[in-house]
């Protein structure tokens, strides 16, 4: 054989061999960015599944409060959520004497500024706003600071237009539920998640968990589907039944507020389509969509109404009382539920004798 020709053949092979080599190296690194994202999501989604209790914080002299008048102005009465927080925040000025006036932003930004300032125009001794985003209410929360009435928002993140704050990690709840679509889809996650854009806590969310895959699964997809709040019920279920039909490798739904989900379900069921969802936020209905296991594989658990109400009026006394506030109660848990534990955890067993627990609170 010519000693070209053999020369040749030895450079084919020996370029195979770093092609092999290589394709051999890549595969491996494939595999151990893969088993390193599955270690870390199974971690995380045991330690979010531990169930949760309720905090409060160290006792104040909360009957000092006694004949003082607080408000609360919600995002929209009409939802059971802002109704029920507010029954226990008037449930909790009560046990101490204080009295309370409710104002509904009926879900419409125009609706929150009239609401706040039908608030600050009874001069209340302190003012707590549910769901409604700080930036929308920034001229009525420096007028409320200028008069001296404490502000706390509620299931917001965090601002410095207010005094305090109560919420839950939104960036964490985020991680948490992308998290769980990693452990469940073995690190191979091509998902749309739906918000609302209008809610800074969704907003939020919806970061923490796009963050969260870009992180620990380059290669997985993350869409964001945007919903307007006050649609829900007329919209997102055609928007999901669309996402479904558009993107036919999805594998996973994410749902920043179950009351999406609520929608998103029966869609999911009319495609015939085997995609399940993940929640946040849950709703009583979605607990059963959980339980069942059919499309909602799983939810997040986030305090609880009336406990919320409560934890509220505790941090609007303290500021009112000129104390700090408590970062105990700013800080709402969550415990991610699936089907095995969602019986005993839509039980809130960690919120049993709540009202006690803040009425020995009150009784500094």
């Amino acid at each position: 054989m010519p000693l070209a020709l053999v020369a040749a053949l030895a450079v084919g092979t020996n370029s195979l061999a770093a092609t092999s080599a290589g394709a051999t190296t890549k595969a491996a690194r494939k595999e151990a960015a893969t088993s390193s994202c599955m270690r870390h999501a199974k971690a995380a989604v045991a330690a979010a599944e531990k169930p949760v209790n309720l905090q409060t914080g160290s006792p104040f002299p909360a009957t000092k409060l006694k004949g003082k008048t607080f408000a609360f102005v919600a995002d929209d009465m009409a939802l059971g959520i802002d109704s029920t927080t507010y029954q226990g925040f008037k449930a909790a000025a009560a046990s101490v004497g204080a009295s309370t006036s409710s104002f509904d932003g009926q879900g419409q930004v125009p609706d929150y500024i009239a609401a706040m300032n039908e608030a600050l125009a009874q001069h209340p001794a302190g003012i707590v706003f549910d769901a409604i985003g700080p930036n929308y209410i920034g001229q009525q929360l420096a007028q409320a600071k200028s008069e001296g009435i404490p502000t706390v928002g509620l299931l917001e993140p965090a601002s410095s237009a207010e005094s305090s704050y109560l919420n839950p990690n939104d960036a964490a709840l985020g991680r948490t539920m992308a998290d769980f679509v990693l452990e469940q889809t073995g690190c191979k996650a091509n998902v749309a998640m739906f918000d609302a854009p209008s809610f800074g806590t969704m907003v939020t969310e919806t970061k923490g968990a796009q963050k969260e895959i870009g992180k620990r699964c380059p290669s997985c997809s993350f869409a964001i589907v945007n919903q307007n709040i006050a649609d829900i019920g007329t919209t997102t279920g055609p928007a999901t039944s669309t996402e479904i039909e558009r993107h036919p490798n999805l594998n996973y739904l994410m749902s920043a507020f179950d009351a999406m989900s609520t929608e998103m379900v029966p869609a999911v069921q009319s495609s015939g389509k085997k995609l399940p969802l993940v929640g946040s936020w849950s709703q009583p209905n979605t607990l059963q969509f959980v339980a069942k296991g059919a499309v909602e594989k799983a939810t997040l658990n986030i305090g609880d109404d009336a406990p919320d109400g409560w934890g509220a009026f505790d941090q609007v006394g303290r500021l009112a009382l000129k104390l700090p506030a408590a970062a105990a109660v700013s800080n709402i848990p969550y415990q991610l539920v699936d089907s095995k534990d969602v019986a005993s955890a839509s039980k809130l067993p960690g919120y049993k004798g709540y009202q006690a627990k803040y009425k020995k609170t009150f009784e500094a």
